[in-house]
């Protein structure tokens, strides 16, 4: 569905034709489906019987050297796949071990630039008691050398009972301090250089490039600097949009909720957004998921409640802040809607004016008190004044009526009557109270403003 297939095989067949060590960036900006991608292509690999290690390295950079969680991922995935390495393997981090002490002194004090204070307490625990005593640098070096090239060979002795390469897949370095990932990228060229052992790196490659920046300074050239780590460089391709929301909106049951013209309406504004190209695949299958858990818990035969879902989930990506200011009543729905206009996403959605709207009814639905309308709701006020001559008519033709301000009264006046008919109106805060966890108790409390007798 996402169009992967051709590409996971052709990297499939580079990586299994290299007798060599290989460093694979997967390059493509955040949100663009760089995770799914990796995980796609990690079961791929385990189905043509390669193994595989996937790891986060986000998750470890709360650690001053990236080599003692590495080893640590490498041992419990590789542990598994014969009796004959499971030594060896244990040997290998014993050595990674020794190494790690024996580096972390030179990570810490260099890479990190912290004081030469901190540099002595990580002597002392390596067994350097005293840092101010005179050191031969060589030999310093010479033993450092022996672990490292110890540590390359009994990498190269596991990687060669296996017929096909090791294949570590490393996600969210991008997102790690630069210093962390920095490190990463030296110990994976340096230490991991090593006959059958492949990596691959998920990246989005410009920010990567800041983070270098960030340590070496604004005029280093780290486009080359990078280009010497990696032997591949793949630019993952934008996928289907429409393909993959038709996919999300089927997975969340959403065409069982979007049935008639009204919700149509709703349908066609999250279907729209989702497809804007500015907006991450991440972010699209989360609204869609939560959309068909706002519907399935709310009255879902009521398109009032598909119109209200729509727009909560799409506030909520698009401008969070603009979202928490509706639902705490802090914002005007002037200021609301011209705000929102600034999103090129929202801007261009269709049916503009039921949609405007909605918003409007959004921000009325938030308002506690009846006298802070007036102040609230400038922008329906306005409407209000420019038609307050011309009949009221039903929704149908309100939808069809050429006049927005027209349309966008009588579209607020039918849902005014489902209020004063005990129906609650819009049901914006029914829908934000599921779609935050919350149940409406705890979310009137949680939101609702002190009233004064």
């Amino acid at each position: 569905l996402l169009g992967r297939e051709e590409q996971v095989q052709v990297l499939t067949h580079v990586i299994g034709a290299i007798e060599g060590p290989c460093v694979v960036a997967v390059d493509a900006e955040w949100g663009a489906g760089k995770t799914t991608f990796l995980r796609l292509w990690a079961q791929y690999l385990r189905n043509n019987d390669f193994a595989v290690v996937e790891y986060n390295a986000w998750k470890t950079d709360f650690t001053h050297d990236p080599l003692v969680p590495l080893l640590d991922e490498l041992s419990r995935e590789w542990a598994g796949l014969d009796t004959e390495s499971s030594g060896a393997i244990e040997s290998l981090v014993e050595i990674g071990k020794r190494l790690s002490v024996r580096l972390a002194p030179y990570v810490v004090g260099s890479i990190l630039g912290v004081p030469n204070a901190i540099t002595s307490i990580v002597g002392e625990v390596v067994g350097q008691a005293n840092t101010s005593q005179s050191i031969d640098p060589v030999i310093t070096y010479r033993k450092t050398k022996e672990i490292f090239d110890e540590f390359r060979c009994k990498l190269g002795e596991i990687a060669k009972q296996n017929r096909k390469p090791f294949v570590v897949l490393v996600d969210e370095l991008d997102r790690c301090r630069p210093s962390y990932a920095v490190e990463f990228l030296e110990i994976t060229k340096h230490l991991f250089d090593v006959d059958n052992v492949s990596f691959v790196l998920g990246v989005n490659q410009a920010q990567l490039r800041h983070a270098v920046n960030t340590l070496y300074g604004p005029n280093f050239d780290s486009s080359k600097y990078l280009r010497r780590f990696f032997d591949i460089q793949f630019l993952l391709p934008t996928s289907s949009r429409k393909t993959f929301v038709d996919q999300q909106f089927t997975l969340a049951g959403l065409a069982g909720y979007f049935r008639g013209a009204d919700s149509q309406l709703a349908s066609a504004w999250l279907r729209a957004y989702c497809e804007a190209p500015g907006v991450s695949l991440r972010d699209v299958a989360q609204m869609v998921r939560h959309s068909g858990l706002v519907l399935s818990s709310l009255s879902s035969d009521r398109w009032r409640f598909h119109w209200a879902t729509a727009v909560a989930v799409i506030l909520r990506s698009a401008d969070p802040d603009i979202y928490v200011r509706i639902i705490n009543a802090d914002i005007t729905d002037d200021e609301a809607y011209e705000e929102l206009q600034v999103h090129s996403s929202i801007a261009s959605l269709p049916h503009p004016a039921e949609f405007e709207a909605a918003v409007i009814m959004a921000c009325r639905d938030m308002v506690n008190r009846s006298d802070d309308m007036l102040r609230m709701q400038p922008r329906l006020q306005r409407y209000q004044e420019e038609t307050k001559s011309i009949e009221p008519s039903d929704l149908r033709s309100a939808i069809t009526t050429a006049n927005p301000a027209i349309r966008i009264v009588d579209i607020v006046k039918t849902f005014d009557r489902q209020r004063d008919s005990q129906q609650e109106g819009f049901g914006f805060r029914h829908v934000v109270s599921r779609l935050e966890f919350l149940s409406t108790r705890h979310w009137d409390e949680a939101v609702a403003r002190p009233q004064t007798p």
